[in-house]
């Protein structure tokens, strides 16, 4: 399940005040290019583009819950990157939306098909900006076209990912909310 965000419906009060956590992979190709999935026509905020992942399930960690949502959105199996290279929270419709991204690399002879979304796209970060993308999610592509994701080899297997990037530029947690309006339309 695609689920970047949600869409607020009258719910109970407890289930308005949860928190949601959601993961999604930062995928590059041998070229430097960010791999986006489309949504499915039909799902809330389709077309928009996005990183693939989703929603965080009660028995489940980071890593598991994107494992899972890779390979039922594209097929495709995964390392993932600790820590998490981003990192926003914020409301949507009385909700708690924590979104955090990770590195990932692909597998040996693992190549995305189109499974539980539209499709998907390479795409060059100097182009990034172009494609329409969840508001949560902009200040992330922002950062990515501005080059301040770390251009790191990303195959790297040594896992000391955390000593070669400072840690500035691992994490980074920024209040969307101002730029996210939860009215109705």
């Amino acid at each position: 399940m695609n689920s970047t965000f949600y869409e607020h419906k009258h719910k109970s009060e407890p289930e308005q005040n949860m928190e949601v956590r959601v993961v999604a992979a930062l995928i590059r190709d041998k070229n430097g290019d960010v791999l986006l999935t489309q949504r499915d026509p039909g799902r809330t905020q389709s077309p928009t583009f996005e990183f693939p992942g989703g929603k965080v399930e009660e028995d489940e960690d980071d890593e598991t819950a994107l494992l899972r949502e890779l390979k039922e959105e594209l097929n495709v199996l995964v390392q993932v990157k600790k820590p998490a290279v981003f990192q926003t929270e914020n409301r949507l419709g009385g909700r708690k939306v924590k979104l955090l991204i990770y590195r990932c690399v692909l597998k040996d002879g693992s190549a995305p098909i189109a499974k539980d979304v539209k499709g998907f796209e390479w795409v060059p970060t100097t182009k990034i900006l172009e494609k329409k993308i969840p508001e949560a999610s902009m200040a992330f592509v922002r950062e990515l076209h501005q080059g301040r994701v770390s251009e790191l080899d990303e195959s790297a297997d040594d896992g000391d990912f955390e000593k070669e990037v400072p840690a500035a530029k691992v994490l980074r947690f920024i209040d969307v909310s101002k730029f996210v309006s939860t009215e109705k339309k």
